[in-house]
């Protein structure tokens, strides 16, 4: 849905491809399919969804859940797992590396 609206419209700003209902929704429906933690992690609330392919790169995916991870801001995984320390950058593996912290022994 989406990615028609965009190709009909290829003058709309990127950044109000956010604002859209329907993106706001899925984001939403996202973040609580995982509880509303950080994927990352672990930790409850305060997290943002992260667009894997950034919404200014790939504006079709903007609403795709499988474009989203939910990062917390309090640790600022958001910024250093997701961005890798520069809001610039974007990291496009960030599914495995959530999986991988989450696969570690919490002993060590």
């Amino acid at each position: 849905m989406i990615a028609g609206f965009v190709a009909r419209n290829p003058g709309y700003s990127v950044q109000n491809v956010r604002k859209l209902a329907s993106v706001r929704r899925a984001m939403r429906e996202y973040d609580e399919s995982v509880g509303g933690r950080c994927e990352y992690c672990g930790r409850p609330g305060d997290t943002d969804v992260h667009h894997i392919r950034p919404v200014a790169v790939a504006p079709e995916l903007a609403g795709d859940k499988n474009n989203m991870i939910s990062l917390c801001r309090g640790k600022h995984c958001h910024q250093v797992v997701g961005h890798m320390g520069d809001w610039k950058t974007y990291n496009l593996t960030v599914r495995s590396t959530c999986m991988a912290a989450t696969l570690k022994d919490p002993s060590e």
